[in-house]
């Protein structure tokens, strides 16, 4: 769309005081002096002869020109009238936008950001933070599923297939595993959250999360794995002696996260890689200590 703003633009501006109206007019027929001003050109604005004289010709696009003064400062009433002529197009323009300079930066978002741009910015980033929110909503909700509903048939699957000479010696409680996930998901959260801003550097974005979730999947699902089997030193002795692969481990399946279909089965695989891992430290640790007694 071309619109051409033909001769004047006349603002009068009703004064805060009990003075009369004041009428000021910008005269858009030339590009170097408009209203006393020297107006900022963007894109290609053009001069062209109209039925009254001169003209400013904007490409309904990009083109612009910003004044750095304001004429309704102090007014609380105001009327603007344009002389201007639309030369069609699909979307109306907007042929006229008055902002404030901040202060602190000497810039206005209208100097560098398109008047239609900051509307579909500040959408999409909100969507954007919506669903960077959702995410980790998301996965715990999925993880807590599997460790509360899957994770008891899981190990007692594996426990007695694979290992069912192991002693089952209960050294985890009810409340130790509900402290276990609540400390689990506050420290997921609250690292998501804080780690928002390092996400916008790009490099980091696919990173972060595997690491979020590495920490997630083997802090959940190590209790769970162990609570039957494992009394509470044994938990301790098999935590710190393999915190390291447990880390490996849960990146390893956060990975699996980028694959679609396999993601959704991802809390289940979680729970079954635990389940073998770390009743296979169970029973190897026993066995060690077997051969120390002897």
């Amino acid at each position: 769309m071309r619109t051409r703003i033909l001769l004047a633009l006349a603002i009068a501006a009703i004064t805060a005081g009990p003075a009369m109206a004041e009428e000021t007019v910008w005269r858009f027929d030339n590009l170097s002096r408009i209203g006393g001003m020297t107006p900022k050109l963007e894109g290609k604005p053009m001069l062209v002869d109209g039925p009254g004289g001169k003209a400013v010709a904007f490409n309904g696009k990009d083109d612009a020109l910003f004044l750095p003064g304001r004429p309704l400062v102090g007014a609380r009433t105001f009327t603007i009238e344009g002389i201007f002529r639309p030369d069609g197009g699909a979307v109306e323009q907007r042929w006229m936008h008055i902002a404030e300079t901040n202060p602190a930066t000497g810039t206005r978002i209208a100097d560098w950001l398109p008047p239609d741009v900051a509307p579909r910015l500040i959408h999409y980033s909100a969507l954007v933070l919506v669903f960077m929110l959702l995410m980790p909503v998301i996965l715990i909700t999925a993880v807590l599923l599997a460790a509360v509903i899957a994770m008891p048939i899981i190990v007692n699957f594996v426990a007695a297939r694979h290992y069912p000479q192991l002693e089952k010696k209960h050294g985890a409680t009810i409340a130790g595993s509900i402290v276990n996930a609540l400390v689990a998901i506050l420290v997921f959260a609250g690292l998501w959250i804080v780690t928002l801003p390092l996400w916008l550097t790009g490099i980091l974005a696919p990173v972060l999360p595997l690491l979020l979730s590495a920490y997630l999947n083997q802090r959940l699902f190590r209790y769970d794995a162990l609570a039957e089997h494992a009394s509470a030193p044994e938990y301790r002795s098999i935590v710190q002696t393999s915190r390291g692969r447990m880390y490996v481990l849960g990146f390893a399946l956060a990975v699996l996260y980028y694959v679609p279909l396999l993601n959704l089965l991802v809390p289940i695989l979680s729970g079954l890689a635990f389940t073998y891992f770390c009743l296979g430290e169970l029973a190897r640790l026993r066995e060690r200590q077997a051969v120390v007694r002897r």
